[in-house]
């Protein structure tokens, strides 16, 4: 697999189709609000392309032949054991599904994504008196701990207060709740 430099992501944008499984992951790479690398089975070819986004999430698009499939499969065995993070791919395509099946070493598992439609109206909750609503800055991004947390998705807390945005409720001075999300 060829790395991309990153001045050359948002030629890649083209590869991600709506039939894909989360667009947002690899947009945000492409257009560099979050870290991540974009590779290419070989250059100048921008048909189909591997997003793997800093929390170890990868995503396949485009034309999904048996030499490109076959390299991330490669790249993804890491057999020289050079990843410096996790590599968990997702796929929405019926080639590279058969494909990797039939590799005895990947355990597959299924994984939904459900959006959100427009056409509901927005539900106005209340808050028990004890807890705050509050957007997530520098302070309050500190008192954010657990698996998913903004450093899930960002490099560093600076990218995260400049591209993205989150809500956090608090109970006293404890984050209690949260939710981000890339601007």
């Amino acid at each position: 697999m060829i790395k991309i430099e990153t001045e050359n992501y948002m030629n890649y944008i083209n590869c991600i189709d709506r039939n894909g499984c989360g667009k947002v992951y690899p947009r945000s790479i492409a257009e560099s609000i979050q870290t991540g690398d974009i590779f290419v089975n070989s250059c100048g070819d921008n048909r189909s392309a591997l997003y793997w986004h800093y929390s170890g999430f990868a995503f396949v698009y485009g034309v999904c032949d048996d030499p490109f499939l076959e390299a991330v499969y490669e790249f993804m065995s890491d057999k020289n054991n050079t990843a410096q993070r996790r590599f968990i791919l997702f796929v929405n395509n019926g080639s590279a599904e058969t494909f990797f099946r039939a590799k005895k070493d990947t355990v597959i598992e299924k994984r939904r994504f459900f959006e959100y439609s427009r056409n509901y109206p927005v539900i106005e909750a209340a808050l028990p008196a004890e807890f705050s609503l509050l957007e997530i800055d520098k302070e309050l991004l500190n008192k954010i701990t657990g698996k998913i947390t903004p450093s899930f998705s960002w490099d560093n807390d600076e990218r995260f207060l400049e591209k993205g945005k989150g809500y956090c409720m608090t109970d006293g001075n404890n984050a209690a709740a949260w939710a981000f999300l890339r601007r």
